[in-house]
């Protein structure tokens, strides 16, 4: 399932909006001149990044999954016994497809049965988003709204 995230940086991404203003607001704030600064409560306006999350599929992670068992099987039966295993490694290479299709297949069953599957994602459509920022009293967040152009 996509859902939003977000980032003050455009590279470490959260799913949680409010931190992620936060920092934004500890970054502005950072760069004033602190003599110069305005008095609080105020209004600032910053920038983030909000894209959607894509999670990991089992066929994206295991990609090469049947590639990888295949060359290693092999080198290990070289190890084993020189030469003897060269015709075998190369039945293997010719059934990589038909292998990665069941590694996948297993996996997908495997994974969730175990509460295996993976909790992190991978970014896409990021779009820079500017928000204004009331800080209270003490500087510290009290509400914000993006900014519609």
């Amino acid at each position: 399932m996509t859902e939003k995230c977000y980032s003050s940086n455009e590279e470490d991404y959260t799913t949680d909006d409010f931190q992620v203003i936060e920092e934004a607001v500890q970054s502005f704030l950072e760069c004033e001149e602190e003599e110069n600064a305005p008095a609080f409560p105020r209004t600032i306006q910053v920038a983030i990044w909000e894209a959607d999350s894509e999670p990991f599929t089992v066929g994206r992670l295991f990609c090469h999954a049947a590639s990888s068992i295949i060359d290693q099987v092999g080198e290990h039966a070289y190890e084993l016994v020189d030469d003897h295993a060269d015709g075998w490694h190369a039945n293997l290479v010719e059934k990589e497809e038909e292998l990665q299709a069941a590694l996948i297949a297993m996996l997908e069953a495997f994974l969730p049965a175990h509460d295996l599957m993976p909790d992190f994602w991978t970014v896409a459509n990021r779009v820079r988003k500017t928000y204004a920022v009331k800080l209270d009293a003490d500087g510290e967040v009290e509400s914000y709204e993006e900014v519609t152009k």
